[in-house]
């Protein structure tokens, strides 16, 4: 089925809406976003595309972006779409109704107008008519038989690496599993390789016409991910290789915590041959409130790692926007799902000269792309998505510093978008110290008139807002420094955060309301590890707002419990303290950094004195 927005398309004297209401091959839809803002009972069109959605699931939406109103219309999921002209979209639809799927005979580049941004006519409509020869999948009825887990593992020309990808996908300690094979239409010995493991009762292969190579990559892991049959789906790449505890490990996460969305975790590097390069993990220690903003500096989630519930693609929606698609996806779920990092390296991530996303041609992509991802996600989202502890506050001066605190983030990355949270602020509050960062960031985006009318209201209120609106209109700007949140603004937000409860999560899975130690005891130090815990004991209750995570760091629970015996022998009373909590950590490298938590072994005396103040400080 498919959804065509556009103008005309609910009009049978239109050549468009003709064309729709007279489909027989495929059923096609129609809605008219122009003609709904015209009428009193539909004034909000994206409800109109929501309840359509809704109501008949299709399988691809096109939209008309050549008239007003067409191409602004907000899709309220990420149906798979593509964005064409009207010629071109009469064209198409044409050729699918009579069944002529090679399209018109004349190039579609020269059957319509180019669209007026950086996106390609010809290869949207290439993208539309691929789609509809290989015919959607529908999405397979999943019963009690059905596995708990699949393991997804789109593959395109990857003849050099594909046995180990799928000979490591098919080795997990888990059982109850299936590995999607989906060939993206390969061109070497791909296909014959996924032919010689189709023995494995375990794997099941489908093959399509190639998508990805239109810049789709979103297409491709669409149809996959209708495909699979597990509640839960584990990502990975056709060129990268699956440690064997994976699945088992994130499994855990989800039946630790049903409500989870997205888990994911750490890895190697491998260069070709396979040689490990290196290592990777989570940079910003994110929770569920933070997640958005920390996001919009840097990928926090590295796809080859992830695993998704499917509770989370359906409340989210699909992938969408083409090759770093899983970026856009996690910005479109910031806020909406839960997200958990495991400390432990669960993939090896292969980096070779015809990789997607690790060559220079292809990170320079991913690169403007995501920088696309995060202006479009910012233009849907409103302040309060940012900031959801301060949801429902009315202070303007608290938004304002909210709105300088993203901009301040993000100026150095895409001054475009450091503008857009610095014009968000000075509509919550004027002030000079909006005004000027705004007038600083429209100058490093090149936008001299719009950095001087800005410095021209920084001027009216400060002596730096003069001189820089000065040094703008003599074009002779040296460094500058930004004007900050007031001073109480992370108070007023560590409150808010405190006020919340105790609902919402950190990236290890924990309360935000409680603050956790990362800290393990060396061997051989009896009385100082006995210290330690006796510290515990004393400060600590079992309704403290703290938690000592002992990492087992390679040794397995039943080690560690040990080692914890001993050093309490039958001297410490641990009945009524703390949570103690033995996890696996496989090193403290793959812990994210944050300077306000112990993290480490307690080796120096003075390392127990640290421990000690930071309990007694929070307990």
């Amino acid at each position: 089925m498919l959804l065509v927005i556009g103008q005309g398309a609910e009009d049978a004297e239109d050549e468009l809406g003709a064309l729709i209401a007279a489909a027989t091959a495929t059923t096609m839809i129609g809605f008219d976003p122009v003609a709904a803002r015209t009428t009193t009972s539909m004034r909000r069109p994206r409800h109109v595309v929501t309840w359509l959605v809704a109501e008949y699931q299709p399988d691809m939406i096109v939209v008309i972006d050549d008239h007003p109103g067409s191409g602004s219309v907000t899709l309220p999921t990420s149906h798979d779409a593509v964005h064409v002209t009207r010629q071109v979209a009469l064209a198409v639809l044409s050729c699918i109704e009579k069944g002529n799927l090679e399209g018109p005979a004349r190039p579609i580049s020269e059957v319509g107008a180019a669209r007026t941004d950086d996106s390609d006519t010809s290869n949207a409509a290439a993208v539309l008519l691929r789609w509809h020869r290989n015919a959607p999948m529908p999405r397979p009825q999943v019963t009690d038989r059905s596995p708990r887990v699949t393991m997804l593992v789109c593959v395109y020309n990857q003849e050099p690496y594909l046995h180990a990808t799928l000979q490591s996908a098919l080795a997990d300690t888990y059982d109850d599993y299936e590995v999607l094979v989906l060939d993206d239409g390969s061109t070497d010995a791909s296909p014959s390789i996924i032919q010689q493991y189709s023995g494995n009762p375990r794997l099941v292969s489908v093959r399509q016409e190639n998508l990805g190579g239109t810049g789709r990559m979103d297409l491709v892991i669409n149809r996959g991910l209708r495909a699979a049959r597990g509640e839960l789906i584990a990502m990975m790449g056709g060129d990268d290789v699956s440690l064997p505890h994976r699945l088992t490990a994130q499994v855990a996460a989800f039946d630790e915590d049903p409500g989870l969305g997205v888990c994911h975790g750490g890895g190697y590097f491998i260069d070709a041959s396979g040689e490990r390069q290196g290592s990777f993990s989570l940079s910003v220690p994110y929770d569920e409130l933070s997640f958005l903003r920390d996001m919009q500096r840097v990928n926090l989630v590295s796809h080859p790692s992830v695993m998704h519930s499917r509770a989370s693609l359906e409340t989210v929606g699909w992938y969408e926007e083409g090759v770093a698609c899983d970026y856009h996806w996690w910005l479109k779920a910031g806020g909406r799902i839960r997200f958990r990092y495991l400390p432990q390296r669960l993939v090896e991530y292969r980096i070779h000269d015809r990789s997607l996303s690790t060559t220079a041609e292809g990170m320079a992509r991913c690169g403007l792309e995501a920088r696309r991802h995060r202006r479009l996600v910012a233009e849907r989202r409103d302040l309060d998505d940012y900031f959801p502890e301060l949801r429902g506050r009315t202070e303007s001066g608290l938004w304002h510093d909210a709105a300088l605190e993203l901009g301040n983030r993000l100026i150095s990355a895409d001054p475009v978008l450091a503008a857009h949270f610095y014009q968000l602020g000075a509509e919550a509050r004027q002030s000079h110290r909006a005004s000027y960062n705004l007038a600083v960031a429209h100058h490093l985006a090149g936008e001299r008139d719009d950095a001087i009318a800005a410095a021209a209201l920084a001027a009216a209120g400060s002596t730096r807002g003069a001189s820089l609106h000065d040094a703008l209109r003599r074009g002779a700007v040296a460094d500058v420094d930004l004007f900050a949140p007031d001073s109480d603004f992370s108070q007023e937000l560590g409150a808010a955060r405190a006020g919340l409860g105790t609902d919402k999560r950190m990236w290890d899975g924990s309360f935000v309301s409680v603050a956790s130690a990362y800290v393990a005891l060396p061997y051989g130090q009896d009385a100082q590890n006995r210290q330690a815990l006796q510290a515990w004991s004393r400060h600590t209750t079992a309704t403290s707002p703290v938690r000592w995570v002992y990492p087992d760091l390679g040794h397995g629970f039943e080690a560690v419990l040990a080692r914890l015996a001993d050093a309490a022998s039958d001297v410490v009373d641990l009945s009524a303290a703390g949570e103690i909590a033995i996890e696996t950590v496989e090193d403290f490298c793959l812990l994210p950094p944050d300077p306000g938590r112990p993290t480490g072994t307690l080796v120096r005396s003075g390392d127990v004195a640290s421990f000690t103040g930071w309990m007694t400080a929070r307990a």
